[in-house]
Order: C-alpha cells, then sequence, then structure tokens
C-alpha cells in the first residue's frame, strides 16, 4: 500500500510539467517510468485535460493473461479505442499493468532508436509479468507494432518494449477528452483504453 501511495505521488508530480507543449524527460526511454502495481492507475485530475474533474475515476485493473496476442486502434463516434487482447495463460507469474503520463522524447528500449509518436499528449501503457509466445517460443502476437489513426483523438500508438517480460506501448492524442482505461469480458479477454474526442 505504501509503494502504490509513493508511485501516485510521483505520477502526479510528473505530469505537472506534461501537456500540449511537451517538455524534457530524465530519460529517453520510455521504459525507464517506474513499474506499479494494477492499482497505480493516475486520478483523472492527473491527466492533462482541462476537463478532469468532470471525467470518471479510473479503478484498479487486473490484467486478464500473462499472454498478449493483439493490439488495435479503432475509431469510434466520440471516442477512440485502444485494445489490448489476451490469451489463455501461459505462467504463474501475476502480470500488472501502470498508465501514465510521458513526455518526449522517445526510444525504443534496447537499441535505444529515437521514436518519433503523433500527438501532443501521450500515455505509455506498460504491462510487466507479461509474454508474447507460447510455450514452444511462437510469438502469440499478431497485432502491428506501430498504428495511426487520422484525425480523432488517438494518433499513434507503438510498441516501444518487449523485452525480459516488459511490454510497452506508447499512445499519442489530441485535444482534451476523457480517459478511460476498462476491462472487457465479452467476446474475449481485453483492456481497452479509451480517450474522447475533445
Amino acid at each position: 500500500m505504501r509503494t502504490a501511495s509513493i508511485c501516485l505521488v510521483v505520477l502526479v508530480l510528473a505530469v505537472a510539467g506534461c501537456g500540449p507543449a511537451a517538455g524534457s524527460s530524465p530519460s529517453s526511454s520510455p521504459s525507464a517510468v517506474p513499474s506499479a502495481s494494477a492499482s497505480a492507475l493516475p486520478s483523472p485530475s492527473a491527466l492533462p485535460s482541462p476537463s478532469a474533474s468532470t471525467c470518471p475515476p479510473l479503478s484498479a485493473l487486473r490484467v486478464p493473461s500473462d499472454r498478449l496476442v493483439g493490439a488495435t486502434l479503432d475509431r469510434g463516434a466520440s471516442a477512440d479505442r485502444f485494445i489490448l487482447e489476451f490469451g489463455p495463460r501461459g505462467g504463474s507469474v501475476e502480470p500488472s499493468v501502470t498508465l501514465s503520463p510521458v513526455s518526449p522524447p522517445f526510444s525504443m528500449a534496447g537499441s535505444g532508436q529515437p521514436v518519433e509518436i503523433a500527438g501532443s499528449r501521450f500515455l505509455q501503457l506498460r504491462l510487466d509479468g507479461m509474454t508474447i509466445y507460447d510455450d514452444l517460443g511462437q510469438s502469440t502476437f499478431t497485432g502491428a507494432p506501430d498504428q495511426k489513426l487520422q484525425g480523432g483523438s488517438i494518433r499513434q500508438a507503438v510498441l516501444v518494449d518487449n523485452f525480459e517480460g516488459v511490454v510497452a506501448w506508447i499512445v499519442g492524442y489530441e485535444g482534451a477528452g476523457c480517459v478511460t482505461f476498462r476491462r472487457e469480458s465479452d467476446g474475449g479477454e481485453r483492456l481497452v483504453l479509451e480517450i474522447a474526442h475533445g
């Protein structure tokens, strides 16, 4: 509980300099953002949105599985969604998720190669205790590691880390629409990051 509280304070402090005019980050690697338990999601007031006080609170989420099988960007009439799909569990490690505001510059973990991501605001969605391979070492992930949408709120989602149980995405978006993050189980197991147009 103490650890989650410390992480939440770190997230709130980090957002103080985050906004449309993105500032610099102490580290160029998005994966350097501290990991935390599923309960360490930012409150709506921690996200860079002038309408945050009217947004629903972000609830703690349990990750459906330790095996990621898909990721898609979806355009909606009033909001865009970034959807992560999961398959059957492959191990005994309990996976966790951290959603946190981040600022450029961004780079690929491991190689350090710079990454340009469309948008003026950015969120990192980090999964710990995660794999994209089956027991035979074959890839289970069928999504694209770099996805874009034109217009709307979400502009791009890039897979920036996939190493030693860490899978991290940077999602770039525009506008001040509410951010919601939820788990859906109808028709499969998914985590859905939704950002309203606005």
